[in-house]
């Protein structure tokens, strides 16, 4: 499958590139996973690194791609957390975490 500019791996690659998310490790900062025979499958074990092109890979073979903490990742999904807290109320603390299934 092709890559157009909102595929989500696109993203990813182009945050990896301007240095926004530094090393991904697999089970902190990203989920590669599907449903299996007695339970979740994960694509990596726990710590692996995570690029783009495994995250592509992964998303081709029908896994799904959980990123977590997004808001700290993409000034776009920032925004929309600081919105959304500030209609909350002040006491209101908003993340947001992404989440692509093929």
């Amino acid at each position: 499958a092709e890559w157009d500019e909102t595929h989500p791996c696109r993203a990813l690659a182009g945050c990896a590139a301007a240095g926004l998310l530094g090393p991904l490790r697999h089970g902190q900062d990203v989920r590669l996973v599907r449903s299996g025979e007695g339970g979740e499958v994960c694509r990596l074990p726990d710590g692996s690194a995570v690029t783009a092109a495994i995250c592509r890979a992964a998303l081709d073979d029908g896994f799904s791609l959980a990123v977590r903490g997004a808001g700290l990742r993409d000034t776009g999904v920032a925004g929309l957390c600081a919105a959304v807290s500030q209609a909350a109320g002040p006491a209101s603390e908003v993340g947001a975490n992404l989440y692509v299934t093929p």
